[in-house]
């Protein structure tokens, strides 16, 4: 966030957009660090964003949101419970978990304290191992999606299934994932799913990378890969939507 103003024969001013101050060199610059540029940093930083994310999530799971209002990232820098969820943010990451959310899920499930979140006991981890089994049965996941797609085209006597997948945006459709409501069992096998949303790049990098912080999505395209009959399930539930529409 450097601003370089000429001054003519005396050279050339940085000046700090946050605090206005100004500097002769640019080292000196760079070392300047007043509190409006780090709360901007802190901010815009990935894994901030993550770990507010995280945090928005477990209060709505904790039911500690009034009136549907969520904290804003404000809200979170003053939580004394930042650090906590920065470091959370950071475990879930470096375990390779299936999804931070469904790790969350697991924590506000089993009451797990603050204290233990990040604990990487073995016995603990393969506790959440054996629960997300139970989260990540293809059937459900694809009668879960074809619900959604269902009371979609029942909102408007004259949509089709076809249109769910063609219509949709890139920003209804992270909202959808989020909102598990697009199960990825369907994200990553469903043939009308995978041409239209992924192999066409439909995604901007944000919402992207958004969508591989819910779902995680080197896990699933391995996770598929390695269960064909899983992914003929999907297409068999899915495909009844379509028969819905025809009616």
């Amino acid at each position: 966030m450097i601003t370089e103003t000429d001054v003519g024969e005396i050279g050339r001013i940085y000046k700090c957009q946050f605090c206005s101050k100004e500097f002769a060199r640019k080292s000196w610059f760079i070392r300047h660090a007043c509190s409006k540029k780090k709360k901007f940093e802190e901010k815009t930083d990935i894994v901030v964003q993550k770990a507010f994310r995280l945090y928005v999530y477990w209060m709505r799971g904790n039911r500690l949101i009034r009136k549907s209002r969520d904290p804003d990232i404000e809200a979170f820098l003053r939580s004394p419970l930042k650090k906590a969820f920065i470091r959370l943010a950071l475990f879930t990451q470096e375990q390779g978990l299936v999804s931070a959310y469904t790790y969350v899920d697991w924590l506000i499930k089993n009451k797990t304290t603050e204290r233990y979140w990040c604990d990487d006991d073995v016995i603990k981890l393969d506790g959440f191992r054996e629960f997300i089994g139970v989260h990540e049965d293809a059937t459900d996941h694809a009668k879960i999606t074809r619900r959604e797609v269902e009371k979609w085209m029942l909102e408007k006597p004259d949509r089709t299934v076809e249109e769910f997948y063609s219509s949709l945006s890139p920003v209804r459709i992270l909202a959808m994932v989020q909102q598990r409501k697009i199960r990825p069992w369907v994200l990553f096998t469903y043939e009308p799913v995978v041409s239209r949303w992924l192999d066409e790049g439909i995604y901007n990098p944000e919402v992207f990378y958004r969508i591989n912080d819910i779902v995680n999505c080197a896990y699933w395209a391995d996770k598929v890969a390695e269960d064909p009959e899983g992914s003929d399930i999907v297409t068999r539930i899915m495909e009844q939507a379509w028969s819905i529409s025809q009616t």
